[in-house]
């Protein structure tokens, strides 16, 4: 008895010493796996950065569709509007392939179907408007005093833009409810989910980048802004000196005896958009180059 009971002492002291070891271990190794494989930080982490890359990809697109227009000269509407569509079509993909993601926010899901619907109706709304612009601009080229064909083409763009305007507006509270919900459920592991929503720039913002040498491609005419007031319109080899105030956000020439009204719509370091009243049609322009110091 005495040799069994020294035996079986032998074997449980070490047994008895080793199992709070192994479930020290066990503890500990859960704790670590918690704190590197975190259900909700990981979703978090895969949110944001997806969140981050549909950001990346609507400024590309951005990008490159002022690129499209300013970058090809002479301007050719029909390569414009394949490089535009293009660009949507680029970009719509792009965003169906982030729903993709496995570990994304379900919300996160419901905000890429909102913009893709957006992008998909903006780039039908603008395939049928292009090709009726074009096809109106051949025409005035054969009866260029046809008023017929020019309302044609002043109703053609107001209702371009209206349509173009509800669809970029029409989602928007529901896009800000979900990134509030994004913001509310991941902020703690995550910087903000900021929405960036269509704006209107502010007077100061477009003095601030207006004056300076514009190229506007659908009239073929460059306009130079001085500071001083002054300045010239360039078109069909010829060139004019030209006067020009701006009240608020609407811009008026005078050039020789003729009056023209522009509502500046945005002005950035590198285009300007405007509509100008006396012919009812918006102007793209380029940035030609920055004004005399």
């Amino acid at each position: 008895m005495p040799k069994f009971s020294l035996r079986a002492e032998h074997f449980i002291t070490p047994i008895k010493l080793i199992l709070p070891g192994i479930i020290v271990s066990l503890v500990g190794a859960s704790a670590v796996f918690f704190i590197f494989n975190n259900p909700d930080k990981n979703k978090a982490k895969q949110t944001y950065a997806s969140w981050n890359v549909i950001r990346e990809y609507e400024a590309a697109y951005l990008k490159s569709s002022e690129e499209a227009i300013c970058l090809s000269d002479p301007f050719d509407q029909i390569q414009f509007q394949k490089d535009l569509t293009h660009y949507l079509g680029v970009l719509i993909d792009n965003l169906e392939d982030l729903k993709n993601e496995a570990l994304i926010d379900m919300r996160l899901k419901a905000f890429l179907n909102l913009k893709i619907a957006r992008y998909t109706d903006a780039k039908r709304i603008t395939d049928a408007f292009l090709d009726s612009v074009i096809k109106l601009n051949r025409a005035l080229e054969l009866s260029p005093n046809n008023q017929h064909i020019m309302d044609e083409a002043r109703d053609l763009q107001i209702n371009f833009a209206t349509e173009k305007d509800h669809i970029e507006t029409r989602d928007t509270n529901e896009l800000k409810r979900l990134t509030l919900a994004l913001n509310k459920d991941h902020i703690k592991y995550t910087d903000s989910f900021l929405l960036d929503l269509p704006r209107l720039q502010t007077e100061a913002e477009i003095q601030k980048n207006f004056v300076g040498r514009w190229y506007f491609p659908e009239a073929k005419a460059i306009i130079d802004f001085k500071k001083d007031k002054t300045g010239t319109w360039e078109e069909l080899g010829q060139t004019f000196n030209i006067q020009w105030t701006m009240d608020e956000k609407t811009v008026t020439i005078r050039l020789e005896n003729e009056v023209y009204n522009f509502l500046v719509v945005e002005a950035t370091p590198s285009k300007l958009s405007a509509f100008w009243k006396e012919r009812n049609f918006v102007l793209i322009g380029c940035r030609k180059s920055l004004p005399d110091k």
